[in-house]
């Protein structure tokens, strides 16, 4: 959707990302203009009458946006898999390293009994260092690479289950993306790359060798959720992570800025600021 600066759990905010997202739909616009069309003509052959800015509507009100704890409590609490709950903070596609382990560790504490899945987390340390080791072998893994607090280890006692190559299309072209190996602690499956990257279509799962269907909870790193995954899940949680693509506003992270500055700063009425 157009922009995730602000809660996407206001109405009237969601209702204007439809309306600029529908006013702004080029030729450009492939994936998202199929999925719509797909949509109409589903509707049409159930003899329903269809409105486009409501059935986008649905959708965008479904994607409901939550601070992590609260993200991974309704996560583990929902009734609807499969479910895709994005670490919106940490996102690939928009500048971000996709190597942050704070729903990890959130996940980690909570012990699932559901089955989770992190598709993917960027550690090239962790993919070189288990090169060698053959599928089967149960260790204990650090999984982050400690830039910062939000990108802190994890420890988890691992079983190694394969390595492989995901690929993905960039600009209609077919290619390899990253290497990658599997990893399985206990209820929760890791797929562990070697360079950065979101999974945002299907192929990505697919040589990844999972699917969303067999799992409870998809943890996946976008600001939303690509058209093609929507069929995919029943239910989609925006988590509202730390980290370098902040979907709010007035994160605590900016440090060098002049002060005073909105929306961070609470401005008196009639103060002109330079």
């Amino acid at each position: 959707f157009a922009s995730y600066q602000v809660e996407l759990d206001k109405d009237s905010l969601v209702a204007e990302s439809v309306d600029r997202i529908l006013d702004s739909l080029t030729e450009e616009d492939g994936s998202l203009l199929s999925w719509l069309t797909e949509n109409v003509l589903e509707q049409i052959e159930q003899g329903e009458r269809y409105s486009m800015d409501a059935n986008l509507l649905d959708m965008a009100v479904r994607l409901k946006s939550s601070q992590r704890q609260e993200a991974v409590e309704k996560a583990l609490c929902s009734a609807n898999s499969p479910l895709l709950l994005s670490d919106s903070g940490d996102n690939p596609t928009a500048g971000g390293i996709g190597c942050n382990t704070v729903l990890l560790r959130l996940l980690k504490d909570a012990q699932p009994q559901k089955k989770v899945l992190f598709a993917p987390i960027y550690d090239e340390t962790v993919v070189q260092d288990l090169r060698d080791t053959a599928p089967g072998t149960r260790l204990c893994v650090r999984i982050g690479m400690a830039q910062d607090a939000n990108s802190a280890p994890v420890e988890l006692p691992c079983e190694v289950i394969r390595f492989g190559e995901i690929y993905a299309y960039h600009e209609l072209v077919y290619e390899k993306k990253a290497d990658f190996v599997f990893l399985r602690a206990g209820n929760m499956d890791l797929v562990i790359c070697d360079h950065q990257l979101s999974f945002t279509g299907m192929e990505c799962f697919e040589t990844a060798g999972v699917a969303i269907a067999d799992y409870d909870i998809v943890v996946i790193k976008m600001g939303y959720v690509m058209p093609e995954l929507r069929p995919h899940c029943r239910e989609m949680i925006m988590a509202l992570t730390p980290g370098r693509t902040p979907l709010t506003i007035c994160a605590d992270q900016y440090r060098n800025l002049p002060r005073p500055i909105w929306p961070l700063d609470q401005l008196e009425e009639g103060v002109t600021v330079c």
